[in-house]
């Protein structure tokens, strides 16, 4: 069985880390590969939580238990303090030829080797971890090739007399940026509007910290009582020195960027409202799946709101391929050393190691595959869609 010990450390550390891979913090978004990943979410979160550790759990449980291994030896080491009327350590010095002490060291190298067999466990975890951790950031696999633990990376190079290569050439770039389109929604009978509006020239030039950061950020809360209509604007551009120095202590972050910048805007938003009475912006929104988010209305449509008019991300031409290549260049590189090979004991254990591993990783990359290959699918037939519509 898997030890319940580990269960708390590296196997919780491999869910985690799933969970941001497949962007599980962003569920409650219902756009792009978003919307694509809740369509899956009930797959994919039974994945994460049941099939892949009842995988890793019979796969584990298959390199050994030693208890029965245990409680023979013991057996078979009081045979031999009684017939020979000494310790066990000095039996197998002195009569090491005779039958029943071979068979004692026999099933001691067996014992040895289940243990260290049962040590693979977390090492499992950890090179799972690892391999995964390699390729992303922030939402999206980098072709970072690698080649070993000096040379890092490779270049896939055949041998052209000249040759271009960029770190993202096998993915496409998909640029949603700045949109400052209005968002509407609706709040039982409340209709609330998100818009941008320019600022004055006097704060850009003057007192904007770092124009290179810009967000969105909270200007002014109107609700008309009349037609149940509340339009909230905001500015797009770099924080004040103030501004940033506000929201550091709100957040008591010492880097700030939308997330920091949204909870500045909620308090803010939440104040003004409140003078309204609107309290239908203060419950918990309904998800696709029909369960209740964490967030409130307005925290849900503000979160959609500024993720969906600034998120720029990267969809892979054949991530699986990738994947795959990588996996055998890290099982080489990483978990397959050349100096076992003159301990059969170690390299047995380490080959049984590498056989888990990379049917759990495979596993791992058919999925993730999976949710790359759908959006890939729908961003290639919107883009020829768009070059036929020009032709």
């Amino acid at each position: 069985m898997v030890d319940e010990k580990l269960i708390d450390t590296s196997a919780d550390k491999l869910k985690l880390l799933l969970k941001d891979l497949f962007q599980f913090e962003n569920n409650d978004l219902d756009f792009g590969i978003y919307r694509i990943i809740n369509i899956k979410k009930k797959e994919i979160s039974e994945f994460i939580n049941k099939d892949l550790f009842e995988i890793i759990n019979e796969k584990i449980k298959t390199v050994g238990d030693n208890s029965e291994l245990k409680s023979n030896l013991e057996a078979l080491k009081t045979v031999i303090e009684s017939d020979f009327g000494c310790e066990i350590l000095e039996a197998k010095q002195k009569y090491a030829e005779l039958p029943k002490v071979q068979s004692y060291l026999e099933k001691e190298k067996e014992m040895n080797q289940v243990d260290k067999e049962n040590d693979i466990e977390e090492e499992i975890y950890d090179d799972i971890i690892s391999f995964f951790s390699r390729y992303y950031d922030k939402g999206d696999f980098i072709s970072k090739r690698r080649y070993s633990k000096d040379a890092k990376y490779a270049i896939p190079y055949n041998g052209e007399e000249v040759y271009l290569h960029w770190a993202n050439n096998d993915q496409y770039y998909i640029k949603t940026g700045e949109n400052f389109n209005n968002y509407s929604f609706k709040a039982n009978a409340i209709k609330v509007d998100f818009e941008v509006t320019s600022e004055e020239v006097d704060i850009e030039k003057n007192n904007i910290k770092d124009s290179e950061n810009k967000f969105f950020i909270f200007n002014e809360a109107e609700y008309d009582s009349r037609t149940k209509h509340l339009n909230v604007t905001f500015g797009y551009r770099g924080l004040t020195g103030e501004e940033e120095n506000i929201i550091k202590d709100i957040t008591s972050k010492k880097r700030i960027g939308k997330d920091e910048v949204n909870q500045h805007n909620l308090i803010q938003i939440n104040e003004r409202i409140a003078i309204y009475g609107l309290s239908d912006l203060q419950k918990k929104h309904m998800k696709m799946d029909g369960e209740k988010s964490e967030k409130s209305e307005l925290e849900w449509h503000l979160n959609k709101y500024s993720t969906k008019n600034t998120s720029d991300y990267f969809i892979h031409k054949d991530l699986k391929k990738f994947l795959n290549q990588e996996l055998d260049f890290y099982i080489k590189n990483e978990i397959l050393h050349i100096d076992d090979i003159d301990s059969k004991d170690d390299f047995d254990v380490n080959l049984r190691k590498i056989k888990v591993f990379k049917e759990i990783s495979l596993k791992i990359i058919e999925f993730l595959a999976q949710v790359e290959e759908f959006q890939k699918k729908l961003w290639e037939k919107r883009s020829l869609s768009f070059q036929l519509i020009i032709v």
